[in-house]
């Protein structure tokens, strides 16, 4: 006949108890990091949508706003948990905003290798802004030389010198915005974009400038570059 002793009992449930508690911190890290994965991949990926041809601005700007608190947030709990932590007298209270700060530190870290992804997504984005628009400025340069000044508006160049104004390639900004500058102004004439990754550039703008050449200077179709500006300017 086989007993289990009081002694045996308790060493058995202080094993299994012990191995529910590494259970639930193993469970607990994997949670942390799947959220931590979740929020560096979430900025790249919903740049990558915005600038995409299928974007869609009436879907990316109400969650680019809560990208954008959610941000703010997290700034403000990195500060916040440390001075709770520092002056909490009750020990447990102490310990949850220790806690709380640690996995600000690590949300903040995702974010922030997660903008720095951004913004190389955003970088080639302007690059390809180049070719897409050559056509266009080539179009701009040809009716300028011709007529002496830049068209007023885009839609004069239609039939003559383009079939159609070429769009941007954004679902979310398929249209190019052109102003053409006073003669006062060092720049001639310009092409702007409203940015629509705007979680990260509220009130931005891409924007490629053409300044005044004289008439013996030869301007290239590739002069200049798209920029993200914040704010208008020069106007």
């Amino acid at each position: 006949m086989f007993t289990i002793t009081d002694s045996q009992w308790s060493l058995s449930e202080n094993g299994s108890t012990c191995m529910n508690k590494r259970w639930r911190l193993k469970s607990e890290h994997r949670t942390w990091l799947t959220l931590w994965f979740i929020l560096f991949a979430i900025f790249p990926a919903l740049t990558s949508y915005a600038l995409s041809p299928n974007a869609c601005e009436a879907f990316c700007e109400p969650i680019s706003l809560g990208l954008y608190c959610g941000l703010l947030f997290c700034i403000f709990c990195f500060p916040a948990c440390l001075l709770f932590a520092l002056l909490a007298i009750i020990p447990k209270i102490r310990t949850l905003f220790v806690r709380l700060w640690i996995y600000s530190v690590a949300a903040l870290s995702a974010v922030s290798l997660g903008i720095a992804i951004s913004f190389f997504i955003i970088g080639s984005f302007c690059d390809t802004l180049n070719d897409r628009t050559r056509a266009l400025v080539g179009a701009v340069d040809e009716f300028e030389r011709k007529e002496g000044h830049p068209p007023n508006v885009l839609a004069q160049l239609v039939p003559a010198y383009l079939d159609q104004i070429p769009s941007s390639g954004l679902g979310a900004s398929p249209t190019f915005i052109y102003e053409e500058l006073p003669n006062s102004s060092p720049v001639r004439w310009r092409l702007k974009l409203p940015c629509p990754v705007y979680y990260l550039f509220v009130g931005s703008d891409y924007v490629r400038e053409f300044p005044v050449h004289s008439a013996t200077d030869k301007r290239t179709n590739n002069e200049g570059s798209w920029e993200l500006v914040v704010g208008d300017f020069m106007d």
